[in-house]
């Protein structure tokens, strides 16, 4: 493989785990409450998680795919046509254009005999048969409810939302039996005891708790789930705050709400007029707005922007990048077309309207591990959340920090700081990659390496290996001849190539819509 192709292969496989991350963003942004009408099609995927050790590996060989182990014991028998990760310690499996799952150690769990299978929820599993008829499993494997109804939703605390039919939902306990007889045709889930619900056609939400009671009578056009006793509600197209005993504590009067739909660290998102503004949980404007844009509170910080264009595509690419690029491990934030410049100048505030962080930034990145990257001028650096500069502005590309350690490009080479703004490996690489477990793959001239935290040269990747993942549980993948193997820390081979593929990421099986 040239260098050339081998940069392409690289940053095509982190390309391909933000687009994944971007799904699960997206899937789980959705909410899961339960339609009125009935879904026009089933849409089923498979996303990246984020980035964590791992000590089984999938794998394939003719065809056909298995699990094993770092001394390549195999644990789950190659005889699946796919494999994907389900949830911690257990795997969805698809034999026969039939889903199933198993334990990690190849236990089965739930038969494969399913056309759909769901994401866990308050660890029950629902499933769909061939039928179109839908039951549901705990993570034990015991059946709860037979494969006999349109729709289950789990709701939280043990209750269950099933659909007879795609507009009449009824609530149950686990083992089937009713929470009460009263018929719903639309059913949010329970948030901190409440959940919002339609009891007819064109008739206005309510609250029940959980019991079934209708606590908060039905009196909205709209209404959200509880977020630090409030929940949002609309009333004649404006948008209001209710608490939990049903009581307006502010009054209906915003045109929209801000992203999450309700309070979040104490303050919330609101249009008033053609104005974002961040209100209290009295409805009060805390401090004065002076930014463009604004995004929610998280531990304490929120991103602002003063901009000079307001696009939709401006602010989603500011989004997605720092989201995604997250999830995907520690992705590349370099000057090669993926920001978009749109002119804003980006900062963190306090819950007191504070910048921290000044709002003069090109691009600000999310928070990771306390740490967040910035751009200044065309130039790269690193913040802590008191936004003082651990590394200063002036490298044209950067990664996320990898074992305490983050690669920078002066404009000729790469090398390695560290989050105490020390440089730990001087600028020497033409390619550099993430650590992870101590280790890294760089590339000077011709010579692939494999280098510890001090630079030392752990060992030289011998001609005709490709190294296209990194180290997990004290092995990672090679390719040889179009063969998947692993080697261990000291370059060994320690199961030699014979795959035709491994999953390099955790992979979680999800659903684009509810069941």
């Amino acid at each position: 493989m040239t260098k050339e192709n081998e940069m392409t292969r690289m940053n095509m496989t982190r390309l391909c785990a933000a687009i994944a991350a971007l799904s699960t963003a997206l899937l789980l942004s959705t909410g899961i409450g339960q339609a009125a009408e009935k879904p026009q099609e089933e849409l089923s995927s498979a996303v990246i998680m984020p980035d964590t050790a791992r000590t089984v590996f999938q794998v394939q060989k003719n065809g056909k795919w298995g699990s094993i182990t770092a001394d390549g014991t195999e644990v789950v028998p190659l005889v699946y046509d796919s494999i994907f990760t389900y949830a911690e310690g257990y795997l969805i499996v698809q034999k026969n254009g039939r889903l199933g799952i198993i334990r990690t150690d190849g236990t089965q769990i739930v038969p494969t005999a399913y056309v759909n299978i769901k994401p866990p929820m308050d660890d029950i599993i629902v499933v769909r048969d061939e039928k179109d008829k839908v039951g549901a499993y705990d993570l034990s494997g015991t059946l709860l409810l037979p494969a006999a109804y349109a729709s289950i939703q789990p709701m939280g605390h043990g209750i269950l939302c099933i659909g007879e039919e795609y507009d009449q939902y009824h609530l149950c306990r686990r083992d089937g039996s009713r929470l009460t007889d009263e018929m719903f045709y639309s059913v949010e889930p329970f948030s901190e005891g409440r959940a919002a619900v339609i009891r007819k056609k064109g008739e206005p939400y309510g609250y029940i708790d959980e019991t079934g009671n209708m606590v908060i009578p039905p009196s909205y056009d709209r209404a959200e789930p509880f977020h630090e006793d409030r929940a949002a509600v609309n009333i004649d197209k404006k948008w209001g705050f209710i608490d939990r005993s049903g009581a307006m504590v502010i009054a209906p009067q915003f045109h929209k709400l801000g992203h999450p739909k309700g309070f979040h660290e104490g303050y919330a998102l609101v249009m008033k007029g053609k104005k974002i503004t961040y209100i209290d949980k009295t409805g009060k404007t805390p401090f004065k707005m002076q930014w463009s844009n604004v995004r929610a509170f998280y531990d304490g910080l929120a991103e602002v922007s003063h901009s000079r264009d307001t696009s939709t595509l401006a602010n989603l690419g500011s989004a997605v990048t720092s989201c995604l690029t997250l999830a995907a491990g520690a992705p590349l934030y370099e000057d090669d077309g993926s920001i978009i410049d749109d002119g804003a100048r980006r900062g963190y505030i306090n819950t007191s309207g504070t910048e921290v962080i000044p709002a003069t930034n090109d691009y600000t990145t999310m928070f990771k591990d306390d740490i967040a990257l910035v751009k200044v001028h065309g130039q790269w650096g690193a913040v802590d959340r008191s936004g003082t500069y651990i590394v200063p502005p002036q490298y044209s590309k950067m990664h996320y920090f990898c074992d305490d350690l983050a690669a920078v490009y002066d404009g000729r080479k790469w090398g390695y700081v560290g989050r105490d703004g020390i440089m730990h490996i001087p600028p020497a690489y033409d390619e550099a990659g993430d650590f992870h477990e101590g280790l890294t793959r760089v590339r000077a001239a011709d010579d692939v390496l494999i280098i510890d935290k001090t630079g030392q040269i752990a060992f030289h990747l011998p001609a005709g290996l490709e190294f296209p993942w990194h180290f997990s549980a004290g092995i990672a993948p090679i390719i040889k001849d179009g063969k998947w193997g692993f080697i261990d820390r000291s370059g060994s081979i320690v199961v030699s190539p014979q795959y035709s593929a491994v999953l390099l990421y955790d992979v979680l099986w999800m659903m684009g819509s509810s069941m």
